[in-house]
């Protein structure tokens, strides 16, 4: 398989060379292949959740190289990150970030703003997702007059939106009862299934002992531990 993430020596520092400097990532190098549903590992402050914002192009390190499909973006200007966000990747973040006051479609819509697709297409291609998730007759719905399970949903309609090769989920989850995390975790393994390559950064088991999971790599004091191939 390819390898459509790579990471040599990364190292994640935030205020460096200040009282406060925080080393989130130390010299971590990892591969990652195209179709693999692999789990970061770790507890509170571990690492994981700024390693995923790195390889989501979310962050730059401070330190060593991210290599997406080939190419180290560490470096790039950031209105080649940004486009290289909107095409490769879909996030599903753990306090789900909907926005409060807009309606469920527009929500989902919102990674294709600003973007040359005509709105007519955006919509559709919304409405597409919403009905694969379940959630398209609350298309017109407030979110906050959503339950917990169907803002998780949208969250997800929103992260398909654009198409990605590659979802990151960070502690997805972390808010749910267990019912709710079964059924993400289905709506996950569902979209593996169909090719998506998916890392997800948890310490929670319900999530990572699940025989599905590809890989985990195990992270703690912002370094990989050791990798375990499922």
């Amino acid at each position: 398989m390819d390898i459509v993430i790579k990471t040599e020596g990364a190292t994640k520092v935030f205020n460096p060379n200040m009282p406060n400097e925080v080393k989130a990532i130390t010299d971590v190098s990892i591969e990652i292949k195209k179709g693999e549903l692999v789990v970061l590992k770790g507890p509170s402050g571990s690492g994981k959740t700024s390693l995923l914002s790195l390889i989501g192009c979310m962050s730059r390190p401070t330190e060593g190289k991210v290599i997406i499909n080939g190419k180290d973006v560490a470096k790039l200007p950031e209105r080649f990150l940004t486009e290289i966000r909107q095409k490769t990747f879909g996030f599903v973040f753990q306090m789900f970030n909907l926005i409060k006051g807009i309606s469920v479609i527009e929500n989902v819509m919102l990674p294709l703003y600003p973007t040359d697709t005509k709105l007519t297409a955006i919509k559709k291609q919304a409405e597409f997702v919403m009905e694969k998730l379940n959630i398209l007759k609350k298309k017109n719905f407030n979110v906050q007059n959503l339950s917990a399970g169907e803002q998780q949903r949208v969250a997800i309609a929103r992260a398909l939106i654009n198409e990605p090769e590659i979802i990151l989920a960070d502690e997805p989850t972390a808010h749910l009862d267990t019912k709710l995390s079964e059924d993400l975790i289905k709506i996950l393994q569902r979209l593996n299934e169909d090719g998506k390559t998916i890392i997800m950064a948890t310490h929670d088991p319900f999530v990572y002992e699940r025989p599905f999971i590809n890989r985990i790599i195990e992270m703690r004091d912002g370094m990989v531990k050791k990798a375990m191939v499922r």
